[in-house]
C-alpha cells in the first residue's frame, strides 16, 4: 500500500515541524497541516504561513519579530565558573522571543562582548 502525507518545513531554516520536540508530525492534508502549525499553545509563537504561501517556523518568526520590534531582554544574570586555570565572570541576558542571548564582562583577564 502506498500512502502519501505531508509534512511541514521552514522556508527560512529547513526545519520540519515536530522536530525538535517528539519528532518530525505527518499529517494528512496540507489543510490539516496548516490548520496544526498556525495554532498558538500556551500563548507560543506559532509556524506562520505567508501572503506568498511561505512557510516560516516559530524561532524563525520570532527571530523576524525581534528584528523588526526590538528584543524583549530579561535582567542581566551575573556568571561565575571555573574554568581550567581561572574562575571566569560575566553577565548574560537572554530574549524571551527568539534564541539570542549578549554577554559582556571579564573571562579571566580578557573583556568580552557578543
Amino acid at each position: 500500500m502506498l500512502e502519501l502525507w505531508v509534512t511541514a518545513r521552514c522556508d527560512e531554516c529547513g526545519d520540519l515541524y515536530g522536530a525538535h520536540v517528539d519528532g518530525v508530525v505527518h499529517f494528512r492534508t496540507a489543510v490539516e497541516a496548516a490548520k496544526e502549525i498556525t495554532t498558538p499553545y500556551h500563548d507560543e509563537l506559532t509556524w506562520v504561513v505567508g501572503d506568498n504561501g511561505r512557510l516560516r517556523c516559530d524561532v524563525c518568526e520570532a527571530r523576524r519579530w525581534c528584528a523588526e520590534y526590538g528584543h524583549d531582554w530579561s535582567k542581566w544574570l551575573h556568571v561565575m565558573r571555573q574554568d581550567v586555570a581561572e574562575l571566569l565572570t560575566y553577565r548574560m541576558r537572554f530574549c524571551s522571543r527568539c534564541p539570542e542571548t549578549e554577554t559582556t564582562g571579564s573571562t579571566g583577564s580578557k573583556e568580552v562582548t557578543a
